[in-house]
């Protein structure tokens, strides 16, 4: 996609006033990458590649706009959009996969992070500042490299299937507020490091499919409440080495049962 303007804003026009903003490195300089933007027809973004000069786009008819570009000077890349715009969501396209850093600042505007990062083989670290407004973190995560899963409001999710699932080197994984999920399929599947977990608040969750299947080195839960589940199908498959729950409550749990593990895990 060719931008729309390349070049510094004329003196006459008034610089826009950005508000959401994402800062982001890839693992070198000159690496292509791929952002997918989605908010409504006609806002306005800019991308800046560590040479000052902007790339300016207009959101189509659709709301999406691709981009393709590579990263000069410093490896970084800036993205930020003026105060009007509505930008609901983003997306590293996995067909570079060369992002090694996100920070997004005055996110609240963002319903989605679906995908954000999927299969960013380099991505090191995922900050972000509001996800109040987030319903859906689906694919996230999904075969990264990270080893914490980022901090974040989760309170208003109600998708996380495959959000962290094949993050091999996940060892620490963040508490977050499972309150509102419903679909938790395949959640943290194939995360062969992770030992334990945290709480699972999950009271409105419904699928479970291979949630925290594949996990070969878990042995602790903290609680997962399964009783408003219609599919627990594989939940624990592969997940050979999980102590506690052990392998009665784990079949409480595939039948529907709110397990609390009477000792904390290591």
């Amino acid at each position: 996609m060719i931008p729309l303007t390349h070049g510094i804003v004329p003196a006459q026009q008034t610089p826009p006033s950005f508000l959401f903003g994402i800062t982001a490195t890839t693992v070198n300089v000159g690496d292509t990458f791929s952002l997918v933007m989605y908010g409504i027809e006609g806002d306005v973004f800019e991308i800046v590649l560590g040479d000052g000069v902007p790339n300016v786009y207009i959101l189509p008819a659709n709301g999406i706009l691709s981009t393709t570009l590579s990263t000069v000077v410093d490896a970084s890349i800036t993205v930020t959009t003026t105060e009007t715009a509505a930008i609901n969501r983003f997306a590293f396209s996995n067909n570079n996969r060369v992002i090694k850093t996100v920070n997004v600042t005055n996110a609240g505007s963002l319903t989605s992070l679906k995908a954000v990062c999927q299969f960013q083989d380099f991505l090191e670290s995922f900050v972000i500042d509001d996800t109040s407004n987030v319903t859906d973190l689906s694919d996230a995560f999904k075969g990264t490299l990270i080893a914490q899963s980022p901090p974040m409001d989760t309170s208003n999710v109600t998708d996380v299937s495959n959000m962290l699932s094949s993050c091999n080197f996940l060892t620490d994984l963040y508490e977050y507020d499972l309150s509102s999920v419903i679909f938790m399929g395949s959640y943290i599947n194939s995360c062969t490091s992770l030992t334990s977990t945290p709480a699972f608040n999950t009271p409105l969750a419904t699928d479970f499919v291979g949630a925290v299947s594949g996990c070969t080195s878990l042995i602790c839960m903290t609680s997962i409440d399964t009783t408003n589940q219609t599919d627990t199908t594989d939940l624990f498959l592969f997940s050979n080495s999980l102590v506690a729950p052990n392998a009665s409550e784990q079949a409480q749990i595939e039948a529907g049962f709110s397990y609390v593990n009477p000792s904390p895990c290591p």
